[in-house]
């Protein structure tokens, strides 16, 4: 009935869902009985150029069945005569799933073409899933009645199965014992339907175990453990022929015949043999018997299509068995395959690189994957593409890899020129010593001339070093632009470059190269904790004031007036001082810290001492000349560059000595800064130094009318004038809320660390 629905239209759709036995019946049914009929026809499986293939299904040679050669150009006529050419497109569902939309439109305009011109009847018959089945639309211009002549291959229901178990053994003169062909059909059973593969391999096992009457007993069926039992240890039979160090080719072998999303695939036979003879290293003669084996198991089966022998599994029923074997490993590479033929595929047609995502996948197991050259250059320009070195194992792989790696080193993207530089790395050639050269003195961008000046010197060991230092080059790079190269590389590989060998011009523009190098990289870091150090100081030094301010006016008893004019001055100036000496500090620590990171932890105490001094001796320079400018006096004995200078040491050796002992201890780091700088501040003092408060007493002394009189507080220390005693408990109360608000500012969202 199917045949003659085929005969009677130009096309035909016979549908099923999977394992069905849709690929059985084309060559078990459709093809022998066309045979038997003398009408041509031929089986197509390979959709990676679907009409090139149907093409060279039109020529005689390439037909199955009759091998009709044409003789005296009647090759048309007698096709004609025989009823025209079948073509049985199988598993069709591979033309929507893994052919491009370009190569699709393709196909189906040389449709269209060859029923207008070809001379030839021919009749397609499309052979799909039918959760495809949709996709057919595709058809419908050329095809407008697709859907109307159509034939669903179903499960088999207990009357047909019984007919198919029966008729074919009474043909071939055997019987089966009463009631067995009920218990199979009863076994096979789901929902009431059978699949026609399980019952032929059920089927076919029990005829081999036919007795010498030639009939088929429950007992042998029992004995095998049921469908379920034969079924199982049907692939295991198989293999079981083959000796034990070949079980593991077979395996892979079959392995190789599925996708990772469990579809059956038709792989041509030399490819397989090169996978399988890398991996084994086993000749491709061998490779070839296991396979004929295996096909005579009816596990495999070879076909002709694009003019190369190709091979598939015979029955979808074996896809979860072989897909059990496979390991997450094995999984991964083959999906990673997968990805890999369907990059290709885009490069051809729309010249795509690939996506981040599917390099991700491949990168790590590419290694292991079986790639042609084409694969592997397409891997290797997508790599660069987004900005990734060149793994060695790669570069072996693209005979072009060089050329194509010096081609992206001039690329105007900054990314892609560093990702060229990081793969030249593996890479012998010439031609790279003077790219690397350039790119080590004139790239643009900081980053790519740093990698370039330290992949110069590693690859090319004193040859490279020379070429940052001499001048006589072409063209002529500049005192300076040399030494920044240089500070470059010994910023990064202090090791592969001696200083003392550097020309002392050279080394002092190093040395101030890799200052300021060090200080840019960290830049957002230093203005962070700056920022916050001075923030933190400042409010220090408004707590004082404030502090001074309500001493002042509890004792003195002043007007309202008076008393807020007290409170705004010395509150401001409380800031204001201590915003300057907390900016010095904190600018000095963080600056110093960023450029001795790989020396001594004291480095950040040196930076802090020498930020004192500086923001100390400047603040009391343009204070004192703002002073004499305006009131005609000279101050003397304010705080100064020593003050600034022994507040930072103090504050900065508190702090180094809670990140070494404290653990990471958040108030153990900032109690010990303020510890440090307020014993500082007692220093100070005894060796009369003037912080804040005995500042402000000595700029008071010089206007008899000030408001300010600190002689005020004495009273409150026991004194009758402020001496000594006063002067040290307000240095120790400014120091120790300096260092502890700036050590706090200073730390905020930082982790406590230290470098030993």
């Amino acid at each position: 009935m199917v045949c003659s629905k085929i005969l009677s239209h130009r096309c035909f759709l016979l549908y099923g869902r999977s394992g069905v036995g849709k690929s059985s019946i084309v060559h078990a049914g459709l093809l022998p009985y066309f045979k038997r009929k003398g009408v041509q026809a031929c089986a197509i499986r390979s959709y990676q150029n679907p009409l090139n293939t149907l093409k060279s299904a039109l020529q005689p040679e390439s037909l199955s069945g009759n091998q009709v050669a044409p003789e005296n150009n009647k090759f048309s006529d007698r096709v004609k005569k025989q009823g025209g050419l079948i073509c049985l497109l199988d598993q069709f569902e591979e033309f929507f799933a893994l052919t491009a939309p370009e190569i699709r439109e393709e196909f189906v305009s040389g449709i269209e073409n060859v029923l207008k011109n070809d001379q030839t009847p021919i009749r397609l018959v499309f052979i799909i899933r039918e959760d495809f089945l949709a996709e057919m639309n595709l058809f419908k211009e050329i095809f407008p009645e697709i859907f109307h002549h159509e034939y669903r291959l179903q499960r088999l229901d207990p009357e047909q199965a019984l007919k198919a178990v029966m008729r074919p053994a009474k043909k071939d003169g055997f019987a089966y014992e009463s009631k067995l062909v009920e218990q199979i059909i009863a076994d096979l059973s789901d929902h009431g339907f059978i699949d026609p593969p399980q019952l032929q391999i059920v089927c076919d096992t029990l005829y081999d175990r036919r007795d010498q009457t030639a009939r088929i007993s429950l007992n042998s069926y029992q004995e095998l453990g049921g469908a379920a039992g034969i079924l199982s240890q049907y692939l295991k039979r198989v293999i079981n022929r083959f000796q034990q160090e070949e079980i593991e080719l077979v395996k892979s072998l079959l392995i190789n015949l599925i996708s990772s999303d469990g579809r059956r695939l038709l792989v041509p036979v030399s490819e397989l043999e090169s996978r399988l003879t890398d991996r084994f290293s086993q000749p491709a003669a061998k490779i070839r018997q296991v396979m004929e084996e295996i096909s005579g198991g009816r596990l495999v089966r070879f076909m002709k299509q694009d003019g190369d022998s190709r091979v598939e599994l015979t029955h979808d029923f074996l896809i979860p068995e072989v897909s059990s074997w496979m390991t997450k490993e094995v999984l991964a590479i083959k999906r990673a395959e997968g990805l890999l033929n369907r990059a290709l595929e885009n490069f051809k047609a729309h010249q795509l690189l690939m996506d981040p995502e599917t390099i991700e996948l491949i990168l790590p197991l590419g290694a292991h994957l079986q790639m042609t050259t084409e694969q592997s250059e397409l891997l290797l320009r997508s790599l660069l593409n987004r900005g990734k070195s060149i793994p060695a194992w790669l570069i072996t792989q693209v005979p072009k890899a060089a050329s194509i790696i010096l081609e992206n080193a001039g690329n105007e993207r900054p990314e892609i020129r560093m990702a060229s530089v990081k793969s030249s790395v593996t890479v012998q050639d010439s031609r790279f010593k003077n790219v690397l050269r350039i790119m080590a003195l004139w790239d643009t961008e900081w980053q790519v001339r740093r990698l370039a000046s330290i992949i110069l010197i590693e690859k090319y060991g004193n040859e490279g070093w020379e070429y940052l230092q001499k001048k006589d080059q072409e063209p002529p790079p500049g005192l300076i632009r040399r030494a920044v190269s240089i500070a470059f590389v010994r910023d990064q590989q202090p090791g592969i470059i001696q200083l003392r060998k550097v020309p002392l011009m050279i080394l002092m523009l190093v040395l101030g190269g890799l200052a300021w190098i060090r200080v840019h990289r960290q830049k957002t870091k230093i203005w962070l904790q700056t920022t916050r150090g001075t923030l933190g100081a400042a409010l220090a030094g408004l707590s004082v004031g404030l502090i001074l301010g309500i001493l002042l006016v509890y004792y003195r008893q002043t007007p309202l007036y008076e008393s807020l004019t007290l409170l705004l001055a010395l509150t401001s100036l409380g800031t204001i001082a201590g915003m300057l000496a907390g900016l010095g500090i904190s600018l000095g620590m963080s600056s110093i810290q960023a450029i001795g990171y790989r020396h001594s932890p004291y480095w950040s105490i040196l930076g802090a001492t020498l930020g004192g001094v500086l923001i100390g001796g400047l603040g009391h320079l343009i204070g004192v000349d703002t002073f004499l400018a305006l009131f005609g006096q000279r101050l003397q004995g304010v705080a100064g560059a020593y003050e600034g200078g022994v507040i930072g040491l103090g504050l900065s050796v508190g702090r180094h000595f809670s990140l070494r002992q404290g653990e990471g201890i958040v108030w153990f780091t900032h109690l010990l800064a303020a510890v440090g700088a307020m014993l500082a501040a007692v220093l100070l003092t005894l060796i009369q130094g003037n912080l804040f408060s005995a500042s402000i007493e000595t700029i008071a002394h010089s206007f008899s009318q000030s408001q300010i009189k600190m002689e005020t507080l004495s009273v409150l220390f026991g004194e009758a004038h402020f001496g000594q005693v006063s002067r040290l408990i307000l240095a120790a109360v400014e120091g120790f809320l300096f260092g502890g608000f700036l050590s706090l500012g200073y730390d905020r969202n930082n982790h406590y660390t230290v470098n030993m």
